[in-house]
């Protein structure tokens, strides 16, 4: 107990220490949100992925993985596909958000759709802070297993270390503790996995899952649609478009984009793995448990607090970069525009940190929520999906709505995703399907034709992509 408390409260000091170290100085909310120095291709792609791996993918994977078995691995591959095509899609229009001053997916969406865009996508912070719950009980969890510290105190510990750094220095100090939060659990999960096959008798566990988590029945058929629709939509939430900001150009970002999409894949596939080993050594237990309890198999009790450093490490790094760009965008597009006076930017930076803690603090209330990991996620993104991922990809495809169309493909969506729901026992990925076939079908309805990029946007766009190839 002594050393893994030393461990993680090391690590803890540690990144307090490198949020506050050489950071430079913020002039303006666009500093704190997309950076005042430019960042390494290496750089903003650790912190993209240590941003995308998080608690819902290693938890939550492993979990829907032992409860669910082969007909949820195979889809989780998809991820290659989806990170992969969405860098490509945001890329050639990279220069024409950067020329419409955009920091955040707000100013993308209002673009786009007008203030219909905009109003829908500020909505949707509820999500982000609701997200934020998820990463604050995962990360409490840690620490009462291995620490022996109450949920709420553990929870408390990591809200009040993350937003020190995350509040406080910015997207720099994100950034930065992405990067070494990125090295250590790229460190540790993969040998926690190789652990695995080295003590655990793989062939005769896997005898021992049971017969439905190892086939696909024609029962399975609309769940399996239903997984295959979820995981070819693109990952949109606002940390991910904040990186694609942050880049110097499109080149850059199809990089960030398509990296990150490999390794993803590669965490999935371990923790495919490990939810199905886990069924096979023991079907009974809970299936939030199937990732604990493999790791509590096969890996040596002196090890166990470099393992409890690299969850943290997963959920810090995903839960700071939310923190950041909710912060971001409330300031921005919730409070600046109803309150005039506050629009400078010295105002904007004292904001940040108000604003901060309360966004932090404002996610204890579900910490005690009792649904799975990947449960949660899905009723979530039965509300970002539809509204706002699906709307950004047909406009970044060119196909284009009148602005004020846009509130009439929301009452599409809505209507879809709370119809499925009343025949269905739970929001989740039919619910969600749903609802992105409406969104889709009517933009297609609505498609104006005489809307078309400005020539000026185009050339712009041509000689970025022209210079990149040279």
């Amino acid at each position: 107990m002594s050393s893994n408390l030393i461990i993680i409260w090391a690590y803890l000091t540690l990144c307090i220490f490198l949020g506050f170290f050489r950071i430079p100085k913020m002039k303006s909310l666009k500093d704190y949100s997309i950076g005042s120095t430019r960042f390494s291709t290496a750089v903003l792609t650790f912190s993209m992925i240590a941003t995308a791996i998080g608690p819902i993918e290693t938890m939550g994977e492993a979990e829907k993985s032992f409860s669910l078995g082969i007909v949820f691995v195979i889809t989780s591959f998809l991820s290659i596909i989806h990170w992969g095509f969405f860098g490509r899609l945001l890329a050639p229009s990279l220069s024409y958000f950067k020329q419409n001053k955009c920091i955040t997916l707000v100013d993308i969406m209002n673009l786009f759709y007008g203030k219909w865009g905009r109003y829908i996508c500020t909505a949707s912070v509820v999500l982000s802070i609701a997200l934020l719950s998820i990463f604050y009980k995962s990360a409490a969890i840690i620490l009462q297993k291995y620490l022996n510290i109450p949920l709420v105190h553990g929870a408390a510990i990591i809200t009040i270390a993350i937003a020190m750094y995350s509040i406080f220095g910015g997207i720099h100090a994100v950034v930065i503790t992405d990067t070494v939060q990125f090295f250590i659990f790229m460190t540790v999960i993969p040998l926690i996995f190789f652990l695995g096959f080295q003590n655990v008798d793989i062939p005769q566990t896997l005898n021992n899952v049971p017969y439905e988590k190892l086939h696909i029945t024609t029962n399975d058929i609309p769940l399996l649609i239903s997984f295959l629709i979820y995981g070819l939509i693109p990952t949109t939430g606002w940390p991910f478009i904040q990186r694609a900001l942050m880049a110097s150009n499109s080149n850059q970002v199809k990089k960030i984009f398509d990296i990150t999409g490999v390794f993803t894949c590669i965490f999935y596939l371990m923790m495919g793995c490990i939810g199905l080993i886990a069924a096979g050594i023991n079907p009974e237990i809970q299936s939030d448990d199937a990732l604990l309890f493999f790791i509590d198999e096969v890996v040596p009790s002196s090890l166990m607090g470099f393992v409890a450093v690299s969850f943290l490490a997963i959920i810090m790094s995903t839960a700071s970069s939310f923190l950041n760009a909710t912060t971001v965008i409330i300031i921005k597009d919730v409070i600046t525009p109803n309150f005039p006076s506050l629009n400078s930017n010295k105002k904007q930076l004292i904001l940040t940190k108000l604003v901060g803690v309360i966004i932090a603090f404002a996610s204890f209330g579900m910490i005690f929520v009792k649904d799975h990991i990947m449960d949660m996620l899905w009723m979530l993104d039965n509300f970002w999906d539809p509204f706002v991922s699906i709307p950004l990809v047909m406009a970044l495809l060119g196909i284009r709505i009148k602005k004020d169309n846009f509130k009439y493909v929301l009452i599409s969506a809505l209507t879809a995703v709370l119809t499925a729901r009343a025949f269905h026992d739970a929001f989740d990925t039919f619910t969600l399907s749903i609802g992105v076939i409406a969104s889709i079908f009517s933009i297609l309805y609505f498609k104006d034709k005489s809307i078309v990029k400005d020539e000026k946007t185009t050339d712009v766009e041509n000689s970025e992509i022209i210079s990149d190839h040279i």
